[in-house]
């Protein structure tokens, strides 16, 4: 375990990790208004214009059925809606602004994969269960393990250290203790913090491992834990921060499920939900 003196260093380190990037911060901005519209999502991606075909790839996939092929941004927004946009365009805006590179120990794809199913999940359930801010859970669903992302670029001997426990079966959360002194979820609180995200949505991201201990809204923590955990305990998008993911008991009073059984059948619910994602969201990437 290291000490204080290491913790702090670490800290400091992240404490001088870059600002978020413009795009994906308007990105953001955009995504969390209610009143943004059309031309504000049009804005961005004429400034990116690699964001087009991505879009048109969306509206053109086999989920929609369409006989007739989607070839304009305005036609996309009337087959997909403004809302599923605004999460397209803040989803490329990430991938976009944090590019990394493939390596054994981590794989970008299926990364970016399982943080849009677990927004898409967070999202769904949210509106399922009518949860009112299901555009938060979006947010926090997507943004859940992006600083796993940071630790590999920024921390990459680290990364590697934590990624080799892992594999003799330590979880990623005690193995990121062992060699950090800090987990992932802690380190995002401190980088989504610096961003000034809102903070019901630093809250959220930083207990998605432990909704029983979210001090603003344990509803939509709960939320976002659950999805992650259908990834695991589905084995659909799963990834290896979740090799061995528990879930917190305590969502099943939070979210009003009479017990574990009742919840086992909402999870296995979303199988299909899933795997309907997963070929669209490879159009992102």
């Amino acid at each position: 375990m290291k000490n204080k003196k290491d913790i702090e260093q670490i800290l400091s380190r992240v404490d001088n990790l870059p600002p978020l990037p413009a795009v994906a911060d308007e990105a953001l901005r955009i995504l969390n208004d209610n009143n943004s519209s059309k031309n504000d999502v049009v804005k961005i991606v004429s400034r990116e214009q690699s964001f087009i075909a991505k879009i048109l790839a969306i509206a053109n996939s086999p989920i929609y059925g369409l006989r007739k092929e989607v070839s304009t941004l305005s036609f996309a927004v009337f087959v997909l809606g403004l809302k599923e946009i605004k999460k397209a365009v803040f989803a490329l805006a990430f991938v976009k602004s944090f590019q990394m590179e493939k390596d054994k120990y981590f794989n970008p794809e299926s990364f970016w994969v399982h943080s849009f199913v677990v927004g898409n999940l967070s999202r769904k359930i949210a509106m399922d269960l009518d949860l009112m801010n299901s555009g938060e859970a979006f947010i926090s669903g997507f943004l859940h393990d992006f600083s796993i992302s940071l630790l590999h670029r920024e921390f990459k001997a680290e990364f590697v250290e934590i990624y080799k426990l892992v594999e003799t079966g330590v979880s990623f959360d005690s193995a990121e203790k062992e060699i950090l002194g800090v987990t992932h979820s802690e380190i995002a609180k401190s980088v989504l913090g610096k961003w000034d995200l809102p903070d019901i949505l630093i809250d959220t991201v930083s207990n998605h491992h432990t909704p029983s201990l979210s001090e603003r809204d344990k509803r939509l923590t709960s939320i976002v834990h659950l999805a992650d955990y259908i990834t695991s305990k589905l084995d659909v998008a799963s990834c290896t921060p979740d090799n061995k993911f528990e879930l917190d008991e305590s969502i099943i009073e939070t979210l009003h499920f009479s017990n574990e059984e009742s919840l086992n059948e909402f999870i296995e619910s979303y199988r299909e939900y899933i795997s309907e994602q997963i070929d669209s969201i490879r159009n992102l990437l």
